[in-house]
């Protein structure tokens, strides 16, 4: 197997459906996405979490796709491209407004392909979460172990459990180390043929394993996921007693490239 890495994060897309105000209109989502206190928040989290993740992973063999939409005020669209300028692995697509899936579909598709490459592996993950810094050497690793045992060619999935939860809103942010039923949308990874037409966005993540065949760990917290007054999903679980900050700080610093003192100045 040959296999490509694909990572789409979705950053302020404006769509048709994907939001739970969609309901109140187009014009209500506009309102809420492009919010300049919103939009400081986003890319304080963007900043701050997501982006030392990624560029602290121990492999690099990745694309990165960062999809946004041509109606992104212009001045958050510039903030985006002086911050993912250093990282030649990153990818700004513009979409006009669409509805959510079909837009997925066409970022992905705005990746180049390897020539080649035999298989395709599509990410997904959130502009205000973390991944472990192994997560995309892992990743790989898996794909071609799994791959190599399966008896069918249809796509799989790869996932992982355990990670922590970080509560904002307070004076200073806390934690709790979760492991969840079923694995969260960071760093969610689906294995297809190169020319198959699915990709990690295809289904709900909840709803995967009804699907496709996963595997997933839950043995070394992979994800930071943060709870936020912003969070589009109520998907969360209560935040149960705080870690540590002997064990915490050098979890954030050395699974996550974060700087511990950087995230106290979110809370």
């Amino acid at each position: 197997m040959n296999i490509q890495l694909k990572i789409l994060i979705r950053f302020s897309y404006l769509s048709t459906a994907g939001f739970s105000s969609a309901k109140r209109g187009l014009e209500a989502v506009t309102g809420m996405l492009y919010d300049p206190a919103r939009l400081e928040r986003r890319f304080a989290l963007f900043e701050t979490i997501l982006l030392p993740s990624l560029a602290a992973q121990t492999s690099t063999d990745m694309q990165v796709g960062f999809l946004t939409g041509e109606t992104l005020p212009n001045d958050a669209r510039r903030r985006l491209e002086i911050l993912l300028a250093p990282y030649p692995w990153a990818q700004i697509i513009d979409l006009p407004i669409m509805e959510q899936y079909p837009a997925i579909k066409a970022a992905f598709a705005a990746m180049p392909t390897d020539p080649d490459a035999t298989h395709v592996a599509t990410m997904r993950t959130d502009d205000d979460d973390a991944m472990h810094v192994t997560i995309v050497e892992r990743t790989r690793q898996l794909a071609h172990q799994i791959g190599a045992i399966r008896l069918s060619a249809e796509p799989f999935v790869i996932g992982f459990n355990r990670g922590l939860f970080m509560y904002l809103g307070e004076r200073q942010p806390h934690y709790s180390e979760v492991s969840v039923r079923a694995p969260l949308g960071i760093g969610l990874t689906m294995v297809a043929p190169v020319d198959h037409p699915a990709n990690i966005y295809r289904r709900n993540h909840r709803a995967l394993p009804q699907f496709f065949d996963c595997y997933t760990e839950a043995h070394c917290p992979m994800y930071v996921r943060t709870v936020h007054q912003d969070n589009d999903s109520g998907d969360h679980p209560d935040p149960g007693k705080p870690m540590r900050p002997q064990r915490l700080d050098p979890l954030l610093r050395d699974g996550f490239g974060l700087d511990p003192d950087r995230l106290a100045q979110l809370g």
